[in-house]
């Protein structure tokens, strides 16, 4: 009895070292995988390095208005419209011809690429050149059996200033120069421009009038029409019989000028609309300087200089915030493991300082196990004078911390 009771012992021993051998082992193993899983199914955190973006304090611009006449500016990107304080109903010259186009593009649309309807030249036609250029009106040569088309008309009265051009683009119209003259009164009327009256398609008539702040309002909406940019920067335009013509425009092609018309008259003195074309990194915007009524000296270069010194006053109180794709803008990650945050792509918004800066929030789309290098982790969006949507994207890839690092 003694010798089983010992032997039973014996047993019993070895099966509770097999067992808690075993067992060991089981938590080994158990420890070892542990080791290799994530800490949690927590979705990776993102934060912004900087929430002080578009901050600035509204100011009050300061323009350089002419001394003379009046003048207005218009930045139709961000919502700006403003006027000298006074606003006289003057003669326009050569800016009559801005509506001559409106209604022509309005009644015979192009796009770029296109010519749109042709005319041949008459014996009429030569006639009115040399009366124009008997009264020393701009004007293009002509000749008889000449074609030209639409396209071509434009060309030659925006950027060239033909007066007979505007006759014969009156006439591919309207079908006669007074029904023409109605259709721009009428589309005058339509556009809310109170304090115009157009007695012509050229501007040689007095009687063709306007105010600097409603020549601005027409040229945001005759510079939407995509066409109207193309011709406008022309410095130069080739025609069949004339050969090339250059513009008349002071400083256009020159210091970011881009356009549009200029004229010039006894009665209307030197008048200028500007372009100019302000850009910071790959965005731009324009801005529309428009002045009326210098007279004394050369006075187109005049008007003209004094449109450009009212664009810069202008562009001096357009703020802007930039985001390049080297920018750090946030981070993403866990407690242990962030990767950087920078835009998808080089961005820059621009607003009036005047203004209230725009707003912004932003929305997280991030993962839970791993991050990869270029992933959208999170969506900017800015509400300017229209909206923006900035991709945020991560720097580097990332995986999830494991158990054994969130004990560190």
């Amino acid at each position: 009895m003694p010798i089983v009771a010992s032997q039973g012992k014996r047993h019993r021993g070895w099966l509770l070292r097999g067992l808690g051998l075993t067992m060991g082992l089981v938590l080994g193993a158990g420890l070892i995988v542990a080791l290799q899983l994530p800490i949690s199914t927590q979705k990776a955190t993102f934060s912004l390095t900087t929430k002080n973006w578009l901050a600035s304090t509204a100011t009050t611009p300061v323009f350089s208005w002419p001394k003379t006449g009046s003048a207005a500016v218009a930045i139709p990107s961000l919502g700006v419209s403003v006027t000298s304080p006074k606003q006289p109903k003057v003669p326009i010259a050569s800016l009559t011809k801005l509506m001559t186009a409106y209604v022509t593009l309005q009644a015979l649309p192009l796009n770029v690429g296109q010519n749109g309807p042709c005319v041949y030249i008459t014996s009429a036609d030569v006639a009115e050149y040399h009366h124009e250029v008997l009264v020393d009106e701009s004007n293009v040569p002509v000749t008889t059996g000449e074609r030209l088309c639409e396209l071509q008309l434009l060309e030659g009265l925006i950027v060239h200033s033909a007066g007979n051009f505007a006759i014969l683009l009156s006439n591919l119209v309207g079908g006669s120069v007074p029904t023409f003259v109605s259709l721009m009164n009428s589309q005058a009327r339509t556009l809310g421009l109170a304090h115009t009256h157009y007695a012509d398609p050229a501007g040689i008539n007095p009687l063709s009038v306007s105010t600097a702040g409603d020549q601005a309002a027409l040229t945001t909406l005759l510079m939407r029409l995509p066409l109207m940019p193309v011709i406008a920067r022309m410095t130069s335009v080739y025609l069949p019989f004339a050969g090339t013509v250059h513009t008349y425009t002071p400083l256009n092609g020159t210091h970011g000028v881009v356009g549009v018309k200029s004229g010039i008259t006894n009665e209307a003195g030197g008048c200028d609309d500007l372009a100019l074309q302000v850009s910071q990194g790959s965005s731009a915007y324009v801005i529309y300087a428009i002045v009326l009524g210098q007279h004394g000296g050369n006075s187109l270069v005049a008007a003209g200089n004094a449109a450009y010194a009212l664009a810069l006053s202008a562009e001096k109180d357009v703020a802007s915030q930039v985001w390049t794709t080297t920018t750090i803008v946030g981070t993403v990650g866990w407690d242990t493991t962030q990767t950087p945050v920078v835009v998808a792509k080089n961005t820059t918004i621009f607003w009036w300082s005047a203004a209230s800066p725009p707003s912004w929030s932003y929305q997280t789309v991030t993962a839970t196990s791993h991050i990869k290098r270029g992933q959208v982790v999170a969506r900017l969006k800015v509400q300017a004078k229209k909206p923006f949507v900035l991709a945020l994207i991560a720097t580097q890839s990332i995986n999830r911390p494991l158990w054994w690092q969130g004990l560190r």
